[in-house]
C-alpha cells in the first residue's frame, strides 16, 4: 500500500514570478508539500537524486530503471513534477515494490521553470544525505554512474564542496543509435573558466553535502539562468573541488524537448 510520507526537512517552497528569481523561503509552522512514496524517507540515504519532471512520460521508466539498476544500491530518487499536463503517475510505472521503495514524488503547486524546479527540490529534500545528484528525465545512465562519482568524491574533505561531472553519449530518441560524443574540455575546472564556461551538464552531476549547502544558502533573490552552470561557478569561487569524467556516464537525448522546458544542444553556455 502506497502512504503518504513527508520528509524531515522538507520546506516550503515559493518561486518568484520576477525575472527569474528562486526564493527559498522556510514556513517553520507548515508541514510542507507531502511527498507520494512507499517508504519512510526521513532514514539517511547515502545518496539524493532530484530528478525534475515536466511532461516526460515517454521516456520517464527507462530513465528511472537506469537508475534503480544502478551498481551503487544505497540512493533515493525525488521526483519533482512542474505541474505537467500529463502528471507523474506512479501507479503507471511498471516497477517493483524494491525500485518503488526508492521513489517519492511531489508536484510544484505551480509552474516554476526547469531552473528553481531542481534548486528548490535540492533544498526541500534536506541535508541528511552524504551526496546529491541532479538527473533529467529522458536519460539513460550508465550503470556504474552513481559509483564513479561517488568514489571521486570520497578524496575530497567532507567539509568542503566538491562536485563531479562527466562528458555524455549523444543518441537518437531510441537510444539505439550514437550519435557521438560531448565535446571534451581540455582546461582544468576553475574559477576562472567557470566565468565563460559550463564544462558538466546537470545530468551528469554529483556533489557532497558541503556542495549543495553552498549551492542553495547563496541563490536567495538571485536569478539564476543555468542551475548546472551555477553549482559550478559556486563550487568553484568557493576553492571546492570540480572533478572532470572525460569518459561518457550517461546516454542523452538531445532533441527530446516537445512539450517540455529542457534546454536542448550543446553542453557548454559561453558569455
Amino acid at each position: 500500500m502506497r502512504n503518504e510520507c513527508e520528509h524531515s526537512n522538507f520546506l516550503q517552497l515559493y518561486s518568484s514570478a520576477q525575472g527569474g528569481e528562486v526564493q527559498l523561503l522556510l514556513d517553520s509552522d507548515a508541514s510542507g508539500p507531502k511527498w507520494q512514496s512507499t517508504t519512510n524517507t526521513s532514514r539517511p540515504i547515502n545518496v539524493a537524486i532530484i530528478l525534475g519532471y515536466f511532461n516526460g512520460r515517454a521516456f520517464i521508466e527507462e530513465q528511472l530503471n537506469s537508475i534503480f539498476n544502478q551498481s551503487l544500491k544505497d540512493h533515493h530518487v525525488f521526483v519533482c513534477d512542474d505541474q505537467s499536463a500529463q502528471p507523474f503517475a506512479i501507479d503507471e510505472l511498471k516497477l517493483d515494490d524494491n525500485k518503488l521503495s526508492k521513489l517519492s514524488v511531489v508536484t510544484n503547486p505551480q509552474n516554476l521553470g526547469y531552473v528553481n524546479n531542481f534548486l528548490n527540490t535540492l533544498k526541500a529534500v534536506g541535508d541528511k544525505f552524504d551526496y546529491y545528484a541532479f538527473s533529467d528525465q529522458d536519460d539513460i545512465w550508465n550503470e556504474d554512474k552513481l559509483r564513479k562519482s561517488v568514489e571521486a568524491l570520497k578524496a575530497a574533505p567532507v567539509d568542503t564542496p566538491a562536485l563531479y561531472c562527466a562528458r555524455t553519449e549523444i543518441v537518437d530518441a531510441s537510444a539505439n543509435r550514437s550519435l557521438g560524443f560531448s565535446p571534451v574540455f581540455g582546461k582544468p575546472p576553475s574559477f576562472a573558466n567557470a566565468l565563460i564556461q559550463n564544462i558538466g551538464g546537470d545530468d551528469t552531476m554529483v556533489f557532497n553535502r558541503s556542495a549543495r549547502d553552498l549551492i542553495i544558502n547563496v541563490v536567495h533573490d538571485t536569478p539564476v539562468i543555468s542551475h548546472d552552470w551555477w553549482s559550478y561557478q559556486m563550487v568553484t569561487g568557493a576553492g571546492g573541488y570540480v572533478i572532470y569524467d572525460p569518459e561518457p556516464c550517461l546516454k542523452y537525448r538531445p532533441m527530446i524537448q516537445q512539450s517540455s522546458y529542457w534546454i536542448s544542444g550543446g553542453r557548454s553556455f559561453w558569455v
